[in-house]
């Protein structure tokens, strides 16, 4: 996200906190990763980014739906 601003920064850090304080628990890591990925759409500025969000986070939820079930 280069044309990120200032404030774009505090969500993007507590996404990848939320990732590391998950740890291997599945669902609060999904929740984590989807709170970055959503902050890096938003810094990035981008509107065409911003449409595919819903595209983007049914794609994580499943990723992580098929891993827990191939366990």
């Amino acid at each position: 996200a280069t044309r990120r601003e200032g404030p774009d920064i505090a969500p993007i850090d507590e996404g990848l906190a939320a990732m590391r304080e998950a740890g291997t628990q599945a669902p609060l890591a999904l929740a984590g990763d989807l709170l970055f990925h959503r902050a890096v759409l938003e810094a990035a500025g981008n509107e065409v980014l911003r449409a595919a969000w819903s595209l983007i986070e049914s794609t994580l939820r499943w990723s992580v739906r098929l891993k827990g079930e191939a366990r």
